[in-house]
């Protein structure tokens, strides 16, 4: 099969293609030839950058999409963990208040510590808090408590 002269054109390199038509006469259909070579070289030259552009768009629209779905999670995981220190300050708040005074080994029970550190001090120099006492309780300056129904004969 004979090859055409733009054929043959079409495996040579931009330079060899340049080179051919400096040796050629102007308006020429050899000039023509190559004109045309040069031609179609520009338009897929275009058309693969027109498709790296389209393909840089796509990249760049899925990475916005990407990174707001990200943020989302991110905002979810903040409120999630917010939520759970809430729960825990609050169980552990309560907790601290439902907790009765600690008892001795006799049973009775032992009163806050003193508010300046001392062993001994008096019922109200003692760091209560919200701890309550029952009615009828006896508090010595060692600190025990002794219910109503062990202070009473």
């Amino acid at each position: 099969m004979v090859q055409t002269i733009r054929q043959s054109l079409g495996t040579k390199s931009d330079d060899e293609v340049a080179d051919w038509m400096s040796d050629i006469s102007p308006g020429s259909n050899n000039e023509m030839t190559a004109r045309a070579e040069f031609l179609r070289r520009q338009t897929l030259l275009q058309r693969e950058a027109t498709q790296a552009a389209k393909d840089a768009a796509q990249a760049a629209k899925d990475t916005a999409i990407y990174t707001k779905k990200n943020a989302r999670y991110m905002l979810w995981s903040v409120v999630v963990l917010a939520v759970a220190s809430v729960v825990s300050a609050t169980l552990s708040i309560s907790q601290r208040v439902n907790v009765p005074p600690p008892t001795t080994t006799t049973g009775l029970l032992q009163s806050p510590p003193c508010k300046n550190g001392a062993a001994t001090c008096e019922p109200w120099d003692r760091e209560w808090g919200k701890a309550q006492l029952q009615p009828g309780s006896v508090v010595t300056k060692g600190g025990t408590i002794i219910p109503p129904s062990q202070s009473q004969p």
